[in-house]
């Protein structure tokens, strides 16, 4: 460590510094840094750098104060370089003393050396712009400030936009300046949603896009305006919240006020979704079946409601399923997602399994693909081959940002399979305890994200025990999952079959209808 004389008195530096009267060694322990000085955070990586720096070498360059009493200085200029002396535990330091100097200048020459040296986050800077400018006086015209400032009006105005933005946004500004996070994002990426100034909810709702799928700031761009032209074509349809919700309003205040109806309903609880004419599944909004056909794996399949359907659209005399509900690529399929223009939650392949026994990685593959290239989706996979699915994300499969990953338990003896979720790496990971036809016992539901529980339908539908259900219902709460309660299927709370319309949905009187947390984050246009 660099050795500094420890005395109580303040004494002209030594060395070049000597012939300068304005240049002191001042203890360190009688300088302040100044409440006022714009940066908010000092980068920990290059404070070491140049606390290692001084350490070797010395303070080459004096820190500026001025003299607020009898041995008492506050600091004008070169704050990092005092902090990274206090992490030396140095004694003296020398410091440059200005006479007094007027509240606006002092806070001029702060601003100038932060920015000059780029040590202020994009958010400090318009804070400091306008704090300069309450200091010179409100009525001062913003062009001899931005002269004094040496900065542009264009950039001014850029500067003071962000401060518009969600807190939560300001804060990622803040953070990717100072630690440099790949979870943060810049001020480029922010200018993006200039585009949705006074919609904090859209803008809220593209920064986490931009963030889950790490987008560059050109590509937030595009992001952004794709969101506004889309609102500009569909005039009275506009925002969707990642479940096909098309919201009717008459001018962009009617549109917020609606959303906030929206959002304290999901607070409640509940989640608003329109169902769309394409299935009657009530945990998702559309399906879609790249692939045909599937066969029995477990006690679930036994009256499995897909084979019933497939005979039956066979029989119809259904090109899609000429071979009944034998296996069967659909490739024409394939791309169906990519042409649906309003965003819907999509549940791939109900009458398939995506990680079916004779199912082709490559094929799979193509179905990712599909996902990423329709990202204004949410997609829901579903398998009862937990074991495939698991090879496939091993050997290089990735899941995309827009698809949830789940397993089917019916049972006890089925359970292993959520053990084999977890490995998967998936913003959302859910289980379907569906058609439930046994006590699943004791859970482990940790890196679960929902869980999804109903009875079978159909004449030769099992009755489920409503102990079944309580039990999945109280594990859910105790370990802070989501629990979606779908139907009783045709048999009802007392296990009599009375038909799945009048068995309802309702658990001890109350309708169960929870959704992942994700939804309730995340607006889509």
């Amino acid at each position: 460590m660099g050795k500094q004389r420890s005395t109580s008195e303040t004494t002209p530096a030594k060395g070049n510094n000597t012939n300068s009267p304005n240049i002191q060694m001042i203890l360190l322990s009688q300088i302040k840094v100044d409440e006022n000085q714009p940066r908010s955070e000092f980068d920990d990586g290059k404070l070491k750098e140049l606390k290692d720096s001084i350490n070797a070498n010395g303070l080459i360059h004096p820190i500026t104060v001025k003299e607020t009493g009898t041995n008492r200085y506050k600091i004008i200029t070169g704050e990092r370089r005092y902090e990274a002396c206090k992490l030396l535990k140095l004694g003296k330091i020398p410091c440059m003393i200005r006479e007094s100097e007027d509240e606006a200048k002092i806070f001029a020459m702060q601003i100038a050396e932060n920015i000059s040296r780029e040590d202020l986050s994009p958010i400090d800077r318009a804070h400091s712009i306008l704090k300069y400018r309450k200091i010179k006086g409100e009525d001062t015209e913003w062009k001899y400030i931005e002269k004094e400032l040496g900065i542009s009006e264009t950039r001014r105005k850029q500067f003071i936009r962000l401060l518009n933005l969600p807190e939560e946004i300001q804060k990622s500004i803040v953070a990717n300046k100072q630690r440099n996070k790949k979870t943060h994002i810049t001020e480029a990426h922010a200018r993006s949603l200039f585009i949705f100034d006074g919609d904090k909810r859209i803008q809220q709702a593209l920064y986490n896009r931009i963030v889950n799928r790490k987008l560059n700031h050109r590509e937030a761009m595009d992001e952004a305006r794709l969101f506004f032209n889309r609102t500009k074509r569909s005039a009275k349809k506009a925002i969707a919240v990642e479940v096909n919700l098309n919201i009717e309003y008459k001018s962009r205040d009617d549109l917020i006020e609606k959303l906030r109806d929206y959002a304290n309903t999901l607070k409640n609880g509940g989640v608003v979704a329109k169902k769309s004419s394409g299935t009657k599944i009530e945990w998702t909004t559309e399906t879609w079946n790249p692939t045909t056909g599937c066969k029995w794996k477990s006690k679930g399949c036994d009256n499995c409601y897909a084979k019933k359907m497939a005979l039956r659209l066979q029989r119809m005399g259904q090109i899609d399923y000429r071979n009944g509900f034998k296996f069967t690529y659909q490739p024409h399929r394939l791309l169906e997602p990519i042409h649906w223009k309003n965003p819907v939650m999509i549940f791939v392949n109900s009458m398939s399994d995506i990680f079916y026994d004779d199912m082709n990685f490559d094929y799979v593959d193509k179905i990712m693909n599909t996902i990423n290239k329709a990202p204004w989706h949410v997609y829901q996979l579903l398998t009862k081959r937990a074991d495939k699915m698991v090879d496939y994300f091993k050997n290089g499969g990735v899941l995309p940002q827009n698809a949830w990953m789940g397993v089917t338990v019916e049972n006890d003896e089925t359970k292993s399979r959520i053990a084999k979720l977890r490995k998967v790496k998936a913003g959302v990971r859910f289980i379907s305890f569906e058609p439930l036809v046994g006590d699943v016992g004791k859970l482990n539901l940790k890196g679960i994200h929902w869980a999804i529980v109903g009875g079978e339908s159909g004449t030769q539908a099992r009755p489920m025990e409503k102990e079944w259900v309580i039990n999945i219902k109280e594990q859910c709460k105790e370990q802070g999952v989501p629990f979606f309660f779908k139907q009783w299927g045709v048999h009802n709370e007392e296990g009599v079959k009375v038909g799945k319309e009048k068995a309802g949905s309702e658990l001890d009187g109350i309708k169960y209808k929870e959704y992942p947390e994700v939804l309730k984050n995340t607006l889509i246009v």
